[in-house]
């Protein structure tokens, strides 16, 4: 199932048809500097990681920079970065709030 999604991604990562959360570029260039996800608890997010992956990747695709998957429970985010095409940090400590 993830080779399908993957595969599938990378289709549409060439047709231009992906639509990232959040994006932070400069405009009229290649630099592509930040991408952003965000999803609920109750959302599956399996799909936007590998988004994420393809997006940071640097041998092809957009080549961001860093990328984020942010995930909301009962006001706590789960916070995974992303680099080079791989989940680099999982961080749960980060709390706001009531």
């Amino acid at each position: 199932m993830v080779a399908q999604i993957l595969c599938f991604l990378e289709l549409i990562l060439r047709t231009n048809r992906v639509l990232p959360g959040i994006i932070v570029h400069e405009r009229n260039s290649n630099s592509n500097l930040f991408v952003i996800e965000l999803k609920t608890a109750n959302q599956d997010f399996e799909c936007d990681v590998k988004k994420l992956e393809l997006f940071t990747r640097k041998d092809k695709g957009y080549k961001y920079k860093l990328g984020l998957h942010i995930e909301f429970e009962n006001c706590r985010p789960k916070l995974r970065w992303f680099r080079n095409g791989k989940c680099a940090t999982i961080n749960q400590d980060f709390t706001y709030g009531n």
